[in-house]
């Protein structure tokens, strides 16, 4: 259960503190209405929600960008 969330000040983000001691931080993404289709389709194909398919596709881009 959340038990205490904050809006970071100037930024899109939110932290979520949880009962577990587990902190969170999230990010509004602003995509056009391709983008976000291209997202359903992968959620799709992969029996994925939308937000673990960004999850992965960041995920993908920081390992990509550690191998540059």
């Amino acid at each position: 259960m959340i038990i205490k969330k904050e809006f970071i000040p100037g930024t899109s983000r939110a932290r979520c503190t949880f009962d577990s001691g587990t902190v969170l931080e999230s990010q509004l993404v602003f995509l056009t209405t391709e983008q976000w289709k291209r997202l359903r389709v992968l959620g799709a194909l992969h029996d994925m929600r939308i937000s673990a398919v960004i999850g992965r596709l960041i995920d993908n881009a920081v390992i990509a960008a550690k191998t540059l």
